[in-house]
Parts: C-alpha cells; sequence; structure tokens
C-alpha cells in the first residue's frame, strides 16, 4: 500500500507530460492551402495564380508529400511540398509543461512543368 501511496504522489507531482497527435492527409492539405505565404511561394515557383488539384502521400509517420498542380494557358505544372510534425514545448497555466507536434512546411521543391 505505501509503494501505491508514492506511486500516486510522483505521478501527481510531475509537471511535464506529452501529447503528440497523429496528423492525417486532410490536416496537411489544410496547412498547404491556409498558408498564404506557402501558396504564394507555390503560384510563384509556377508562374501562375491557377490552382488545379492537391494530392497528398504519406509514406511515414507523421510526414507527408503534398503535390499541389497548377496551370497556365501553356502548361501543367506540379510542386511537391514536404510537410511533416515537429516537436513543440509549450507551458500551460500552472507552470506545467507539456510536450507536443505541430505540422510545418519542411521544403518546397522546384515546379516541375510539361505544356498541355
Amino acid at each position: 500500500m505505501k509503494k501505491l501511496i508514492l506511486a500516486t504522489l510522483i505521478l501527481s507531482s510531475v509537471s511535464s507530460f506529452a501529447y503528440l497527435t497523429v496528423f492525417s492527409n486532410l490536416e496537411a492539405t489544410k496547412l498547404i492551402l491556409n498558408d498564404e505565404a506557402v501558396m504564394s511561394k507555390i503560384l510563384k515557383k509556377s508562374e501562375t495564380n491557377t490552382l488545379d488539384a492537391v494530392k497528398v502521400e504519406s509514406d511515414k509517420f507523421n510526414e507527408f508529400t503534398v503535390t499541389v498542380t497548377t496551370s497556365t494557358e501553356e502548361a501543367v505544372c506540379s510542386t511537391a511540398v514536404k510537410v511533416k510534425a515537429q516537436i513543440v514545448h509549450a507551458e500551460i497555466p500552472g507552470g506545467a509543461k507539456i510536450t507536443t507536434n505541430k505540422l510545418v512546411v519542411t521544403k518546397i521543391e522546384s515546379s516541375e512543368c510539361m505544356s498541355k
């Protein structure tokens, strides 16, 4: 019984815990489409302002490759964007610290364009 009480006291006094999220293709898509800076870089690289499609591939846990397809009158362009979860440390009210993760864009590849 003493060990149980001691274990409970130790666990209740821990001021740090982790809450890690498993992200889906939908969250990766939302990150790309809702971030104006990322979208402007994609459109600038493909030299267009017409968005045609977004395709998400996930080959690793919490890492995604988002392929953004854009077009001009003469060509169709494809731009790959690497997205992955990064660890974030935050302090919540009361002084406890949590470890969590969030999706971030790590790399925007150059656009590959093909004539129509």
